[in-house]
Order: structure tokens, then sequence, then C-alpha cells
């Protein structure tokens, strides 16, 4: 186990066993947003999101293991002392882009107002110039240790710079120069409670599901 630092907050990190991997694995993107309806004219609608309040969640199943392969994963259950400590994952079916992804790019923190805090686009450099369809929307990205998702289509301009609209919002303004991480993007979650079951069967073989949330 090492520690790792989210914001202002530093977490024990615990690995997440190699072997095997998730038989079945539900990334959720969550968004706090409230919508208020006229019931006198239906079409008046106020919506309000809340800055901020969006994130990650993520529900695994593992396969049947006898106790010689589901040792480290009760263990890794045992490591997270439930809400406490944090591990990291990712998609494994998306751990490489779909788009071009040419060049070397980081982040951009040279334009004044860019990356806040909330913010839903990314500025970068760093890229090959001029090449289109970089990232196709639903590529991922890591930046630091935050898992962030392109939503729209992202093309590179003649100085290799590119604004990468992003799901979720930044959590943290990441330092000028900082690498975006294109394979094998992970980020970093939390159980989303402090009960940690594991299924035993009659014939001696162990499944392992969990929930978690992304941690903030």
């Amino acid at each position: 186990m090492s520690t790792i630092t989210l914001g202002s907050n530093t977490y024990t990190l615990v690995t997440l066993p190699a072997n095997p991997g998730f038989v079945d694995l539900t990334l959720t993107m969550d968004d706090t947003v409230a919508v208020v309806q006229s019931p006198f004219v239906p079409s008046q609608v106020q919506t309000q999101a809340w800055p901020g309040a969006d994130g990650w969640k993520l529900q695994g199943t593992l396969p049947k293991m006898p106790n010689s392969v589901s040792g480290p994963w009760i263990g890794f259950l045992a490591a997270l002392r439930g809400r406490a400590n944090v591990f990291q994952a990712g998609d494994p079916t998306r751990t490489t882009p779909l788009g071009k992804a040419q060049g070397a790019p980081v982040v951009n923190g040279t334009i004044s107002g860019g990356n806040a805090v909330s913010a839903y686009a990314l500025n970068t450099r760093g890229w090959h110039a001029s090449v289109y369809r970089q990232l196709l929307p639903g590529d991922y990205l890591q930046i630091v240790n935050r898992l962030y998702i392109a939503v729209a289509e992202v093309d590179s301009d003649g100085s290799g710079n590119a604004v990468i609209q992003i799901w979720p919002s930044l959590r943290e303004t990441p330092a000028d120069g900082a690498a975006i991480k294109l394979i094998n993007p992970v980020g970093v979650f939390r159980l989303a409670g402090n009960s940690r079951p594991y299924h035993r069967t009659v014939d001696g073989l162990v499944q392992v599901s969990l929930q978690a949330t992304e941690a903030r």
C-alpha cells in the first residue's frame, strides 16, 4: 500500500488485484441536477445543476474463484477498511483511445481563466499539429489521479493545441504541463459502504462484487 493525494486530502491507496479481472463492470456517470416544472404551465421548467456535484460510480463482479485465487481479493476488501482507503480502477475494455491520439499532450495552463475548478473544458497542448479526430467521444483520459471522458470530438490546431470537452468537471486546476495519460487511464474510488460481503458456495468457490464511488 502507498498514499495518494487528491486535492487537499491524502489517502491510503490499496492495489487492486490484477487477476482475475471483473467479468461484469458498470461505470455510472452521476450528476446532481434539480428540475422544477410548473404544474400550471408545464412548458415552464427551471433546471439547476450543482457545480462540481458530478462523479463516477463503479459496480464490479468477479467470477467464482477457488480459495487459492480469491485470497488476494478478500485481502483487498479487508485492506480497504470500509470507506477509509481508496483504490484505482478504469474501464478494462477501453484502455486506449479510439481517436488518433498523436503527440505528447499536456495541460495548457497558460490561458488566462482556463482550467478552472468545475469547468467542463480542458486546455491542452503538445499534440501533433492540425490533426483531425485526436480524440473521439467516449475516449478516456487521466489527469494526475482523476479520470475524465471526452464528450466531443477533439481536433488539434496548427500549433498543436486543443480544447477537450470533458466529463466530469475538473476537480482541481491541474498544473501547467501536467501529463495527460491516454493509455490505461484510471480514477480513484472508495467503497460505497463499509460492509464488504463475499459469497462462498457449498462447493468452496468464492464470488466477490463491490460498489464504489469516485473519491473526492
